[in-house]
């Protein structure tokens, strides 16, 4: 059964077996069997969990959803269908547990407490090195695995906070599997798909935000230059409605897409000489 399961993964579904969820007419959980290493397709297997909850009506397409987290995912089915709504009368639903969490072969270690570094150097022993491998790119490599072993030709990816992650990851390295992608809540990645770190207050960030904004990119200068002549302005003449505490807790959302955009343009024309923009969102922070 493992054997077939790992065939009818790294297969097109034209090549192998349909899982048997893809005739379900209800909810259908199921597993497939993957790579640890989708490199190297010899490397140990291991197994992916996923819910297929075909379309009240007649199906006009498959939404693949992650909540976010990164947290078990199929625990948060009722939330991802409350989100959804009426889009699931034509769409079907699946939702894949990325490995290391839930039904995923999760990645356990007792008694770990992250405010305890001896208790996290503990894990990473117990772990050892094929912890490597439980990373993003790997994710939607098993995703898209699950895709074709369902028969489905091609999938919207809805996600949210670190799923958007997840979705990115999934258009980057799968393009062709993907019709379309709906980020809420979006968290920022390289143009690889993959996670910068750190997020927080890194001005390089802003500006990778402002590039993928039309309206942000017409803007004069960069972004990031903008934000340091506004602090550089406002120490030297301060404003008592734009304190620069504010700027603080501001600098820690300016990778946020809409929050940057907003953010930029808000200081420019407070550079301007335009100080309503700025003092109105910012004093609210």
């Amino acid at each position: 059964m493992a054997s077939a399961a790992l065939a009818m993964a790294a297969l097109p579904a034209s090549a192998a077996s349909v899982h048997e969820c893809a005739q379900a007419v209800s909810r259908c959980d199921g597993t497939i069997s993957v790579p640890l290493n989708w490199n190297d397709p010899s490397s140990e297997r291991i197994t992916v969990a996923f819910a297929w909850l075909p379309a009240k009506d007649a199906a006009q397409g498959t939404i693949l959803a992650n909540p976010g987290g990164p947290l078990p995912a199929l625990p948060q089915i009722p939330t991802l269908q409350q989100a959804l709504g009426p889009v699931l009368d034509r769409r079907n639903l699946l939702v894949v547990e990325p490995r290391g969490l839930g039904k995923s072969s999760p990645l356990l270690c007792p008694g770990l407490n992250l405010t305890a570094p001896e208790t996290i150097s503990t894990c990473a022993r117990l772990l050892g090195p094929r912890a490597q491998y439980f990373t993003a790119d790997q994710v939607v490599a098993d995703m898209d695995a699950v895709r074709r072993a369902l028969g489905v030709p091609e999938v919207t990816f809805y996600g949210n906070s670190y799923g958007t992650l997840y979705a990115q990851a999934y258009a980057t390295r799968h393009p062709g599997s993907l019709a379309a992608a709906f980020l809420d809540s979006t968290t920022i990645t390289a143009p690889d798909g993959y996670a910068l770190w750190p997020m927080r207050t890194r001005l390089d960030l802003l500006d990778l935000v402002c590039e993928r904004s039309r309206a942000c990119r017409e803007l004069p200068g960069s972004a990031s230059g903008t934000w340091t002549r506004l602090v550089a302005h406002l120490r030297a003449q301060p404003d008592a409605e734009v304190p620069l505490s504010s700027l603080i807790a501001i600098g820690n959302s300016l990778q946020q897409p809409v929050f940057g955009r907003e953010a930029s343009a808000a200081a420019t024309a407070y550079l301007r000489g335009d100080q309503a923009p700025g003092r109105r969102p910012w004093s609210s922070v």
